[in-house]
């Protein structure tokens, strides 16, 4: 009987372990300032048919965009890079956030932590997909433009694991909507638990980690811009 209860826990243990919960999101480009131009409202069509997945256990989390074609467009991979994604996410508890690129053919780890920190929490709620959501608050410094765009984060409590959509979390529970000031926006669009953690993809080994200024740095000297 003790033999069948150890091995009864074994599996319960091995099978809670071997799980993780998929979170399926819609995007969503803001054309704030009414522009006509062709690029731009190309862009927000497009953003309107791609979806994104974030797949998380207690320890990590691997985000991406789901159905990348290998002949993409230059108005896709502009899209993608509007609403966050330069490549796919990686997150953990200790509250990490990167991303990997290539500069020159060199893979880079480039360190975004800042994401996951610097929250305001709010007592405002709202319901998202059936889950209680809480509102979260954070700025961030935009050198190019010399100003602070404000994200604003709904989580919940309800599964409380410090992740999000296209590097944001941190907060005591996922993020099931997220929005990039007046830029863009991800809607969770429904949840599966049960997921193979296979399916979660952790941080290269081996690879350099960097600061964004670094990568902006490399990138620029590679294109012969800078000395």
């Amino acid at each position: 009987m003790k033999k069948i209860l150890l091995l009864t826990f074994l599996f319960c243990c091995l099978h809670t372990y071997s799980q993780a919960t998929k979170i399926i999101y819609s995007v969503k480009l803001h054309n704030t300032k009414n522009s006509s131009k062709k690029m731009i409202l190309d862009c927000i069509k497009i953003a309107e048919t791609m979806n994104f997945s974030l797949i998380f256990n207690e320890k990590n989390s691997y985000s991406e965009r789901l159905n990348i074609s290998s002949l993409e467009t230059l108005e896709t991979k502009t899209t993608s890079v509007l609403v966050g994604y330069y490549s796919s996410w990686y997150q953990d508890v200790d509250l990490n956030s990167s991303y990997i690129r290539s500069i020159k053919f060199i893979p880079y780890e480039i360190d975004y932590k800042k994401k996951m920190l610097g929250w305001k929490k709010t007592n405002e709620t709202k319901e998202i997909i059936g889950y209680t959501c809480y509102k979260a608050i954070r700025k961030e410094f935009n050198k190019r433009s010399g100003k602070d765009i404000y994200y604003t984060a709904w989580y919940t409590k309800d599964i409380p694991q410090p992740f999000g959509p296209a590097g944001s979390g941190g907060l005591e529970g996922v993020i099931l909507e997220l929005h990039k000031g007046k830029v863009s926006s991800h809607f969770a669009k429904y949840i599966e638990f049960n997921t193979n953690t296979n399916s979660i993809s952790k941080t290269p080994v081996g690879i350099k980690k960097i600061s964004p200024e670094e990568s902006v740095y490399l990138s620029k000297k590679a294109r012969g811009e800078i000395d």
